[in-house]
């Protein structure tokens, strides 16, 4: 991303999940929940926007930025956005994955997932 002006740090060692939310939230960036982990958040997260509110509906135990994989973002507007992407929710679907482990034992994950437009 140097050649476009940003600076990327990272990693963000040092820093609790809380001022990196803070950050993020100061930032201007305009994110929408796209997918969740169903045993964390439910199907009403999706399409929700990362904003403060948000951020206060979550589990006291889920990690606030989501480095568990409680959920995932996109991000569609803010400063450093030309304009924003225009987006549509159409649908929200459950996906589940088996993930079998170097231990041999079969681990499954449910999300919940838009279907973006």
């Amino acid at each position: 991303l140097n050649p476009h002006g940003i600076h990327v740090i990272e990693p963000l060692w040092g820093k609790n999940s809380t001022d990196v939310m803070h950050d993020f939230l100061q930032s201007g960036i305009i994110a929408s929940i796209i997918v969740t982990k169903a045993d964390c958040l439910d199907q009403s997260f999706i399409g929700k926007p990362l904003n403060a509110e948000t951020v206060s509906l979550f589990p006291s135990d889920m990690d606030v930025c989501g480095e568990n994989g409680e959920y995932h973002t996109f991000a569609h507007d803010g400063p450093l956005f030309t304009y924003p992407v225009t987006f549509a929710i159409q649908d929200v679907n459950q996906q589940t994955y088996h993930i079998k482990l170097d231990s041999g034992e079969v681990q499954t994950h449910a999300y919940w997932q838009a279907v973006i437009l």
